[in-house]
């Protein structure tokens, strides 16, 4: 009715992941070892469903209470493992594990909503989330780099607003967030110092500020400015060899203070029936570390990405036709860096550098 609003649902999921890699060593070990070939085989069974519920109480013509609650139930099955130098001289024992990792999770979202008036919304709101734990299944070279990592659980506080201006010409959305994260997930360096897998730290707080406001000035030209902070910090008991304490204290990897982006379209008719739109967008990100460790050689930059796009289209709509370029500066920078300082191993991938290409999409609804 008009004073409530709900919605009722549930899904089951079934999937299936089998990978079977055989890797010749020789050609860059040989020197060194006899490793003819390096295997990995796993099968990974995921069975998971879930119920779900969400009640919109309109309490008055300005105030909502928004409510929902979402079971989730989930079962892994993994079969696999690692035989580093089948045939030949190993440098790491057969890691082989035959496991269940089994969880569930009842998470809520409950928010209060006030409209003093048809251009803005006021809001506060206090959540959970859940993301299931699992199995890294990579490459491994120690059997406790096959131990399921845990399920990753937050408790979200947000206060935000969402203001219409200007006859509906400008829309500006803002958010102050607080996020305590328990069993948090990142990657670590395993104990064999080869490995890259899923571990969980003990918790971790993340304080930040969202900002975006979009603006359509004149008929045809679309404006959009954001903007983020985070501060984030790592809370956790592990200890290296030394008794020192590995993470307690650390920025959470992939977390850079602050994040600026911009976007500019402009579309104008050429004919009757067809359009053409200019677009370009940036992107920065301020530098952070790509690693709990917080070790220097995991530390990135700030960068800046560019990118700009030429269409024409149809009148109707259905169709485009669009000459792109992303990274147009051609900055260099990494999107994930692992690093092992006790082999002096260093790995990452990096971002894609300057790409131009053409695209044409067709609607055919």
């Amino acid at each position: 009715g008009d004073r409530f609003d709900w919605i009722v649902g549930g899904f089951y999921s079934s999937d299936e992941f089998e990978a079977f890699n055989v890797a010749d060593s020789a050609d860059f070990l040989g020197a060194f070892f006899d490793l003819p070939q390096a295997i990995w085989d796993v099968d990974q069974e995921t069975d998971a469903w879930a119920l779900f519920a969400s009640f919109d109480w309109h309490l008055s013509e300005r105030w909502t209470l928004v409510t929902g609650v979402r079971y989730t139930d989930e079962e892994i099955d993994f079969t696999g493992g690692t035989d580093l130098g089948a045939g030949g001289e190993s440098l790491a024992p057969v890691t082989f594990t035959d496991d269940e990792f089994t969880d569930d999770n009842t998470s809520y979202r409950v928010a209060l909503e006030f409209r003093p008036n048809d251009d803005l919304l006021v809001y506060g709101s206090v959540s959970t989330g859940f993301k299931s734990g699992g199995f890294t299944g990579d490459f491994t070279f120690d059997p406790q780099e096959l131990e399921p990592y845990d399920s990753e659980e937050v408790d979200a506080f947000e206060l935000g607003t969402k203001a219409t201006m200007a006859g509906g010409m400008v829309q500006l959305d803002a958010a102050v967030f607080y996020y305590d994260y328990q069993d948090i997930q990142t990657t670590i360096v395993s104990p064999s110092g080869l490995a890259f897998p899923l571990s969980n730290m003990d918790s971790a707080d993340i304080y930040g500020v969202d900002f975006e406001l979009t603006a359509s000035p004149t008929e045809g030209l679309d404006l959009r400015v954001g903007a983020g902070y985070l501060d984030t910090e790592i809370n956790d008991n592990s200890r290296g060899p030394d008794g020192a304490l590995l993470f307690d204290g650390n920025d959470l990897p992939n977390s850079p203070e602050f994040q600026l982006f911009g976007l500019a379209r402009y579309e104008f008719a050429i004919t009757s029936d067809l359009s053409m739109a200019l677009q370009a967008d940036a992107k920065y990100t301020d530098e952070t570390y790509k690693e709990a460790s917080n070790d220097p050689l995991n530390f990135e930059d700030d960068y800046t990405v560019i990118n700009g796009r030429i269409s024409l289209l149809g009148s109707d709509g259905r169709w485009e036709a669009a000459l792109w370029g992303r990274n147009l500066a051609d900055e260099d920078y990494f999107q994930e860096v692992f690093t092992s300082t006790d082999l002096g191993i260093q790995s990452g991938f990096t971002g894609a550098p300057r790409t131009y290409g053409i695209s044409f999409t067709y609607n055919i609804n």
